[in-house]
């Protein structure tokens, strides 16, 4: 519209303002969860589904576990009238170490062991849907942090 303004250091009328941004109603809704009830909001009302891989009554922390949560929420957003493909889906992985694997019942937990195995665990994830992945590699001290981090990037080549 044309902007007009009258105030006590500067007056305009007749102002256009063109081309307007693309417009949304706000920004991105992300739900949080694993279980059906935070599965249910994401299909209905979300931009953004972010679960924890390790959550001990609906735990995503296999690849197959992951990916049923992800069928999941498609058939949900589907049977809502949505697009699952405009969904972006995060998830937060608290117990990722590089080096010594994790073991848990006989299996190795993703990211956890060598380099290679966590890179084989990001491209799986990453097949299964997962857009964003989230790391913990705090430790007590900000330069022990630090090292981990760097150590985890160049383990895998990260730039």
């Amino acid at each position: 519209d044309i902007a007009v303004y009258e105030g006590e250091f500067v007056n305009f009328a007749g102002v256009v303002f063109e081309p307007k941004p693309v417009q949304r109603p706000g920004p991105p809704i992300w739900f949080g969860g694993e279980g059906p009830a935070a599965r249910r909001r994401v299909a209905r009302y979300g931009d953004g589904w972010y679960p924890v891989g390790r959550n001990p009554k609906f735990p995503l922390d296999t690849v197959e576990l992951f990916k049923a949560g992800m069928d999941d929420v498609a058939r949900m957003t589907e049977e809502a009238g949505r697009d699952p493909s405009a969904i972006d889906v995060a998830m937060y992985a608290p117990w990722c170490r590089l080096g010594e694997p994790i073991m848990d019942g006989g299996r190795r937990l993703p990211f956890t062991g060598s380099a290679q195995a966590i890179a084989d665990d990001v491209g799986a994830f990453e097949a299964a849907g997962l857009g964003t992945l989230l790391l913990n590699l705090e430790a007590p001290e900000a330069e022990a942090t630090i090292g981990q981090c760097e150590a985890f990037a160049e383990a895998l080549k990260i730039n």
